[in-house]
């Protein structure tokens, strides 16, 4: 970013002649301003000039370092105001493949076995006949095996279907209401998993 050099402000240059005035004496502020004139209107043209005075002049050790430190503070440039952000650059390249990282850890055991395992034919009493109407059938997966899904079956139409769900972790109820005209029956089926 390019940055614009200030010309020293009016304070600036009568802090400084009435520091030189003070230090060496006014045949030095005169060859300071004879100087100035000279040397141009810029800030680098003027730190000249006053480097080449203060060359000149016979002041002590102590003075010579104070208008030193004035002179680097004039130097110094005053930042201008931030410019507008920038267009974003290309996309790079791709790098090159990273190394292959290790090996993880070993996961749980998948499943090895599904299986179908039906419940028991439970019978139902022809429609109107009351509370034999309704009948369970439980589908129980055997040892080592979980439900993971069922089904039902039914001896004709008309059974009607009130709950089918996983009741336990390893069975499979069904709860079916016969509303045929004859006898009817419900069995549940279970789809078991296992390693």
């Amino acid at each position: 970013m390019v940055r614009k050099l200030h010309r020293p402000s009016t304070a600036m240059m009568v802090a400084l002649l009435a520091l030189f005035v003070a230090l060496t004496g006014s045949g030095t502020a005169a060859t300071l301003i004879a100087t100035h004139r000279d040397a141009g209107s810029t800030r680098a043209t003027y730190r000249v000039a006053m480097t080449k005075a203060l060359h000149g002049t016979q002041a002590s050790p102590q003075a010579r370092t104070a208008i030193q430190r004035v002179l680097a503070h004039a130097a110094k440039a005053t930042p201008g105001p931030r410019g507008p952000r920038g267009f974003r650059g290309p996309r790079g390249r791709t790098g090159p493949q990273g190394p292959r990282g290790p090996a993880g850890p070993a996961g749980p055991t998948g499943i090895a076995t599904i299986t179908a395992v039906d419940g028991p034919t439970v019978a139902q009493c022809a429609s109107g006949g009351g509370a034999c109407q309704v009948a369970q059938s439980d589908a129980v997966c055997p040892a080592g095996l979980r439900v993971v899904g069922g089904g039902f079956a039914s001896a004709t139409i008309d059974n009607i279907t009130l709950f089918a769900a996983s009741t336990s972790s390893t069975t499979y109820s069904v709860v079916a209401e016969n509303l045929y005209t004859a006898g009817n029956s419900i069995k549940a089926q279970a789809l078991c998993a296992g390693p």
